[in-house]
């Protein structure tokens, strides 16, 4: 009897592959998945639950972006800090240009996206909420068993259906049909489903004995792309890995530079960038890669105006790279730049 393959990919993860928000290999997954499925190697399991959660997810992120965007130029606009009019409007288009390609390029992922939920190899008859499947995750919150989740938040306290438990109620239901199986599960939360998640190496994360029993075969992975790979032959070079390795590095030290020098005022400024406006300039792309900044970086790390961009050389590696040509970094009073990619000072 042959055994089917299956593959059960939870919200968060199909989140990140858009917002690059979980330390998972996010670059090419969806042409991975898209590409088996086409082949027929598996069959994607997509619960109602996982797509519901994901428009909510997706909407809300977007909806986050937006409001703290609007919130930082506001802010811009009423520093005193930052110069001359027209360089507050210069960062002002740069921000604004940045949210345009970065809201863009997020669309484009979530059409991959919906791509995968339509594909004649997803699943999604026999995955709809269903008052069973309601009543199987209710009874998993009676018995305080994984994936069920203790919420301390007092808003939240009474949420006795959640999420999690319907995903795996919907995917037991659906495969009690079938004899022999081998289901493969996604999630970037293994704070819920694992039996232990302080495990630093999380390929080594096992799922919860409760779990595990109510599937024939059950297997476990946070990176998506170790799952494809391991299972279906679905690997990238690591040519390819590090070359993209290099262009994040690159496009996210690029990016800090070019929006955030401008942030980082003398003591006594009246510039505050809160946590949220951080967060949503991380989400902004150069070539379609996240920033990396810190409230640290803001306050202790970069001053000076962004005036323009000088072409730098790395000594050491060799890099080729852009940089305001105005930037002092203010925490160890040197002038010049930082290879983005080996941490080298010794710049041409």
């Amino acid at each position: 009897m042959k055994t089917e393959k299956f593959v059960l990919i939870d919200s968060n993860i199909y989140i990140s592959l858009c917002f690059f928000d979980l330390d998972i290999t996010n670059v090419g997954v969806l042409e991975k998945l898209g590409e088996l499925l086409d082949q027929k190697k598996f069959y994607l399991l997509l619960p109602e639950v996982v797509e519901l959660e994901f428009e909510r997810k997706f909407n809300e992120k977007i909806s986050f972006i937006e409001t703290a965007i609007k919130q930082l130029i506001e802010t811009i606009n009423k520093s005193k800090d930052i110069g001359s009019n027209k360089a507050k409007q210069n960062l002002i288009k740069s921000i604004k240009d940045s949210r345009s390609v970065t809201l863009s390029d997020i669309q484009k992922i979530k059409e991959e996206v919906n791509g995968i939920f339509l594909n004649k190899n997803t699943i999604r008859d026999g995955l709809k909420l269903t008052p069973e499947i309601l009543v199987d995750g209710y009874k998993t919150f009676l018995k305080r068993e994984k994936p069920y989740k203790n919420v301390i938040d007092e808003k939240r306290k009474y949420d006795n259906i959640q999420p999690d438990t319907l995903i795996i109620a919907s995917a037991v239901n659906y495969l009690a049909t079938f004899d022999k199986y081998k289901l493969y599960f996604s999630t970037g939360n293994p704070e819920d489903f694992c039996e232990d998640s302080s495990v630093k190496d999380k390929s080594k994360l096992e799922l919860s004995v409760n779990i595990k029993s109510q599937f024939e075969h059950i297997r476990y992975y946070y990176d998506p792309l170790e799952m494809l790979n391991e299972n279906f032959g679905a690997s990238y070079t690591k040519k390819i890995i590090d070359e993209f390795e290099v262009k994040r590095k690159q496009d996210s030290n690029y990016l800090s530079a070019s929006l955030i020098s401008t942030f980082a005022v003398p003591p006594g400024g009246d510039l505050i960038i809160d946590s949220a406006q951080i967060n949503a300039l991380n989400s902004l792309r150069v070539g379609g890669i996240p920033g990396t900044i810190s409230s640290y970086n803001i306050r202790n790390g970069l001053t000076g105006l962004n005036v323009g961009l000088n072409t730098h050389q790395c000594s050491k590696c060799g890099n080729v790279f852009q940089q305001p040509d105005n930037l002092i970094n203010a925490t160890s009073m040197r002038s010049g730049f930082q290879c983005p990619v080996c941490g080298n000072f010794d710049i041409i």
